[in-house]
């Protein structure tokens, strides 16, 4: 059902690090 190409998946979960560690001020893991 996941046809997306690793790049994609691999710069989403950076994103979504990104935006936790925003979100979480680096306070939070």
């Amino acid at each position: 059902m996941n046809t997306r190409p690793v790049s994609a998946r691999v710069l989403d979960a950076a994103i979504e690090w990104q935006l936790n560690m925003d979100s979480n001020g680096g306070n939070d893991a």
